[in-house]
């Protein structure tokens, strides 16, 4: 007992907290739960309301479904005929669109709009028989899944600047070629395969780029901010989460100390020691109150001053700060 006592005293000191003031859902996702939401309250009472696909959100939100009674699906079959049935903010794929209007399904349209451009820009592309390179993230998302059913046989996703398909193998017509962004990856990823890609195929065409969303690449751009003016980042997410591994890689590019953390529990005095900026990143798989027991516990071991950071389009950082004041230790 006093080893541990001797080892917590040592990372007793005032520091501050820096947290990524970016929301993890973007603009579009956050809509489509509201329009979801709207569903259920406007909804007969004997018509279910079904979501396909689930929603990518954080886990709050995707939590205020489950207590409107909205369940997720993932084949119509099983939904009755009385239902209504609500298109997820990233869409669903063109064959489950045909079959609810042949049935006669009642539909809500939750599509974010950004990604319905996309989804529309694939289907003309392919339909002038171009062969169409989707600039693509995660590899099997449920957003890409969807862009690629507009044109299955038509869609090539690449996924980084190493991935530009060669003619020679593929048997791509260089003169009839597009590209297509897809939705929630950053756009500065983006910018690096675009320009890979028009280095081998000069004449590809591509979509509006002012219609691009740079949510994803405003976020990272946060991250990073914060990472790079801490001792520690904390990123806030469960273990098994995609999303908090993809925080957590790029908080690592600037930070010399990045965790993961599921539970305020978790937080080890090893990881305290010499440190005096901490930056907390949430992500979507973090629970709404892991941030205030987190902010509680470290107030704990001392003053604590909160200041919030969000990088936007525009380049400008947005800034907030509040005190905590630690109720254990004198200030």
């Amino acid at each position: 007992c006093a080893d541990l006592i001797a080892r917590w005293a040592e990372v007793l000191r005032s520091r501050r907290l820096l947290v990524a003031d970016a929301d993890p859902d973007c603009a579009g996702a956050r809509t489509g739960i509201e329009t979801i939401l709207q569903a259920a309250r406007d909804a007969p009472p004997d018509a279910p309301v079904v979501v396909y696909g689930r929603p990518v959100a954080a886990v709050d939100r995707l939590a205020r479904l489950t207590a409107a009674g909205v369940t997720i699906i993932d084949d119509l079959d099983a939904v009755p005929d009385t239902s209504v049935v609500v298109f997820p903010a990233h869409g669903v794929p063109l064959p489950v669109r045909a079959e609810a209007a042949a049935r006669g399904l009642t539909v809500v349209d939750a599509t974010c709009p950004l990604a319905a451009l996309a989804h529309r820009d694939v289907r003309a592309y392919a339909d002038r028989g171009d062969t169409v390179v989707l600039i693509t993230g995660t590899p099997g998302s449920p957003a890409e899944k969807v862009s690629v059913s507009q044109a299955p046989e038509s869609v090539l996703p690449m996924r980084d600047a190493a991935q530009v398909p060669d003619p020679r193998r593929t048997g791509i017509d260089p003169d009839r070629l597009s590209l297509v962004v897809q939705t929630g990856i950053p756009v500065e990823d983006a910018a690096a395969m675009i320009s890979a890609l028009r280095a081998r195929f000069p004449r590809v065409r591509g979509q509006h780029f002012d219609a691009l969303c740079h949510a994803a690449g405003d976020r990272a751009a946060t991250v990073r901010l914060v990472a790079a003016a801490s001792d520690l980042t904390l990123v806030l997410g469960a273990v098994d989460d995609p999303d908090a591994a993809h925080m957590q890689a790029e908080a690592a590019a600037g930070c010399r100390s990045v965790r993961r953390l599921a539970a305020a529990g978790d937080i080890a005095a090893g990881w305290l020691g010499d440190v005096n900026a901490i930056g907390v990143v949430p992500t979507r798989s973090a629970p709404p109150d892991l941030m205030p027991q987190v902010l509680e516990a470290l107030a704990g071991l001392g003053p604590l001053s909160v200041a919030g950071r969000q990088v936007r389009t525009s380049g400008l950082v947005r800034n907030s700060s509040t005190i905590v004041h630690s109720s254990h230790c004198p200030d």
